[in-house]
């Protein structure tokens, strides 16, 4: 079983007008342990992603990515390729905007779309 590289299933996430139209803070369950809030950061995104086992900033590719939500304390993306816990990588915002991520999580939504959690690294990248 081989696994999808083209991005169609992000493809259609960024053609998804209600996705885009959500704004301001995400509803709380009763049960929630998260320590931020977070609040819906609906954009296009371009993320230069380290492989799991890259030695050098020379192996990183460039992907784009859509930004589902964020919080003080990380941010959710969903993009076309797998990540994988503790994997770096540098996320440019629209705005030229860059801040260095850590993954914490990744899910499999649709074949050739994944969701995962980040961490910020430190404070934005100069």
């Amino acid at each position: 079983m081989s696994e999808t590289t083209d991005d169609s299933g992000l493809a259609a996430l960024a053609n998804d007008r209600e996705f885009f139209s959500k704004t301001g803070p995400l509803p709380m369950r009763w049960s929630e342990i998260r320590r931020f809030p977070r609040f819906y950061c609906r954009s296009e995104a371009t993320a230069s992603i380290c492989p799991p086992r890259a030695t050098t900033p020379e192996d990183a590719k460039s992907l784009p990515v859509i930004t589902c939500d964020v919080s003080r304390g990380g941010i959710g993306l969903v993009c076309g390729e797998q990540l994988y816990p503790e994997q770096r990588l540098e996320l440019t915002m629209p705005d030229q905007a860059t801040f260095a991520l850590k993954v914490v999580w990744c899910r499999r939504q649709a074949p050739g779309r994944y969701a995962a959690g980040c961490v910020f690294m430190n404070a934005p990248v100069e």
